[in-house]
This record gives structure tokens, sequence and C-alpha cells, in this order.
């Protein structure tokens, strides 16, 4: 349950904030699309346990009142993922450890006997971990010069790290969700087609 409350907050951002410079990314994704969870189309797995996500979310209550009203303001989920990179000793003098993500990501898989999952997980954490790196001004000038506090005003480069991975899983998805009802069959194709085409996490938001 906690799973699929985590994948909507991150499908609730996707939505409402999802855009690009491609005219067919502006604003919202199209309608058939906007109660389509990604866990119907394909399954998903994070790369993070479930006690350690109850732990981040119990330390982050505030996550409902997130702040959305000021271009790159996400505090809430920003403070989430910098709890859940930093719980599991995954970030530090603010980069993404790479070495350390992937083995964290691959211990967990194998325990939730997801092992198949390990090579698309890999592929993502480099593929993020480049944008990322690329991205890095831009994503820290949504701070828009407030200091990092860690409990109101947290790290940007978690959130778009880590969402980056999860959106990379659904335009790749490997491994579809099974028995996929017919009439969600062309819906879960154009939800894979719009996240090729129009990439989350939006750079317009950084």
């Amino acid at each position: 349950m906690i799973i699929k409350f985590f994948i909507a907050i991150l499908i609730y951002s996707a939505n409402t904030f999802a855009q690009t410079t491609n005219n067919n990314c502006q604003g919202t994704q199209p309608p058939n699309l906007q109660n389509l969870l990604p866990t119907q189309c394909c399954d998903i797995r994070f790369i993070f346990d479930d006690q350690t996500v109850k732990k981040c979310m119990n330390n982050h209550q505030g996550l409902s009142n997130v702040n959305v009203g000021v271009k790159g303001r996400f505090d809430g989920l920003e403070c989430l993922f910098s709890c859940l990179f930093n719980a599991t000793n995954t970030f530090s003098n603010g980069v993404v450890n790479v070495p350390a993500l992937k083995a964290y990501a691959s211990q967990t898989l194998t325990r939730a006997n997801q092992t198949r999952w390990i090579t698309i997980v890999n592929e993502a954490i480099d593929a993020c971990n480049s944008k990322t790196s690329s991205d890095q001004e831009k994503i820290k000038k949504s701070l828009n010069g407030k200091p990092v506090d860690g409990k109101n005003i947290c790290n940007p480069v978690n959130l778009y790290f880590g969402s980056c991975i999860y959106f990379y899983q659904i335009r790749k998805c490997p491994f579809p969700a099974p028995n996929i009802p017919q009439k969600l069959a062309q819906n879960c194709t154009d939800m894979k087609n719009y996240f090729t085409t129009c990439p989350v996490p939006p750079l317009y938001l950084f």
C-alpha cells in the first residue's frame, strides 16, 4: 500500500507539472492517461525498501502540503527523497554515490526476488547520473538562493535523480504488468510513448 501511495505522489507531480519545450508536452498528460498508474501497465520496482520508505514518510508528515506554487519548489517531495538517499548512505557531499546506490538497489531487488530488474535499474542509475550531472546548475537554481536546512528546504538533486530512475523504468518497461485488461492496452502504449516523448523530470521546473 505504501509503495502504491509513493507511486501516486510521483505521478501526481508528473501529471500536474510535466512540461517540456515540445508542444505535445505542454500541461498535463492526455486525458486517457491521467487516471492510469504506471503499475497498471508495467511491473515497476522501487529501489528503496518498504521500511525505509515508511520511516521517511513518517519523518515528513507535511508531504501532502508540498509547496507547488513556486517554480521549482517541491519541498515535501524533495525532503522525502533526501531522506531516502541519506538513510541508505547513497548520497554525500551533494552528489549521489553511484556504486553505493547500485549495490543497495541490487540488494533490495534481490531480497524482493526481483533480480531480473537489476540490469535495467543499473542502466537507469547510470543514465540518471549523467543527466543529473549535466543539469546540476539548473537544478540548484530552483532553490532561488534559499539555504538547504535538511528539514524545510532539502536538496532538489535527490528528487530529480530518484524520479528520473522511476520514469526511466516506465519508458523501458521490459516487464509488462501481468494480465493487462484489453481496455487498457492502448492506454499503456500511449503512456510509454508519452514519457518517451516527454521525459520526466522536466527541466522547466528547475
